[in-house]
C-alpha cells in the first residue's frame, strides 16, 4: 500500500539521519559526550563493517514500523561490543526457556541459531507481554487488506472494463464459429480505459 510505504520511508529516513549521542559521567558526575569511547564511534558512525549509521538506524526503524520489533546481534571482542549486525525481524522468535531465560531464535536460511538476551540489542515497540512489540501492520491488517483489494479491483476495471459508446447489432445470426470469434476478437479492441467511448460494430 503506497501511503504506508511512504510513511515508513519518511519516518525511517528522518530518524536515521538524527545524530545519536552516547554520554557518560565525568569526574564531577556531569554527563558529557563519550567521544573517546569505541561504542560512541560505533553508534554514531559505523555500527558494522558494511553499513553506515544512517543505513543501520533506517533499517531498525523500518523493522519497528512494520514488525514492531528491531533486532541486532552484538559482535564482541573480549566481552566488549564492537559491532551491531541487524537481523530480519520476520525470522526472529523470542521465547523463555525452561530456566525462565529470554532467548532469541533466528532462522538463517535452513539453519536455526539461538542467542542469549545479552547478545541481542532488542528495541521493542508498543506491546502487551514485555517480550515483543505488536506489529502495527498486523493490527491494521483488515484495513490494509481492504485497501489492497480496492486497488486490485480498480486495476482490473481499467485493464479489462468495457466502456463502449454504443452497439450495432447484426440482422442475421453467425453462420460459423470463425465469424463469431472474429467479432469477439474485434470487441477486445474496445476494452480498457484507453478505448473508452469508441463505437462498437
Amino acid at each position: 500500500v503506497t501511503p504506508i510505504f511512504a510513511c515508513v520511508r519518511l519516518i525511517s529516513e528522518t530518524v536515521g539521519t538524527l545524530p545519536l549521542e552516547l554520554k557518560q559521567p565525568d569526574g564531577s558526575g556531569k554527563l558529557v559526550k563519550a567521544i573517546g569511547s569505541s561504542s560512541y564511534r560505533m553508534l554514531r558512525y559505523s555500527p558494522n563493517a558494511y553499513m553506515t549509521a544512517v543505513e543501520f538506524w533506517e533499517m531498525m526503524v523500518v523493522s519497528l514500523c512494520l514488525w514492531g520489533n528491531a533486532y541486532a546481534v552484538k559482535g564482541k571482542i573480549a566481552n566488549r561490543v564492537v559491532s551491531l549486525d541487524p537481523l530480519r525481524p520476520e525470522y526472529v522468535t523470542v521465547f523463555r526457556n525452561m530456566a525462565g531465560e529470554i532467548r532469541y531464535a533466528y532462522l538463517r536460511g535452513t539453519e536455526r541459531v539461538e542467542y542469549a538476551a545479552a547478545d541481542i540489542l532488542h528495541i521493542k515497540g508498543f506491546g502487551v507481554d514485555g517480550l515483543v512489540g505488536l506489529s502495527p501492520i498486523a493490527m491494521a491488517r483488515q484495513t490494509i487488506g481492504r485497501s489492497i483489494s480496492t486497488d486490485q479491483a480498480s486495476g482490473k476495471v481499467f485493464q479489462s472494463g468495457l466502456s463502449a459508446g454504443g452497439f450495432i447489432k447484426y440482422k442475421t445470426s453467425f453462420k460459423t464459429k470463425e465469424e463469431r470469434e472474429a467479432v469477439r476478437s474485434s470487441i477486445e479492441t474496445f476494452t480498457g480505459s484507453s478505448n473508452a467511448g469508441k463505437t462498437m460494430v
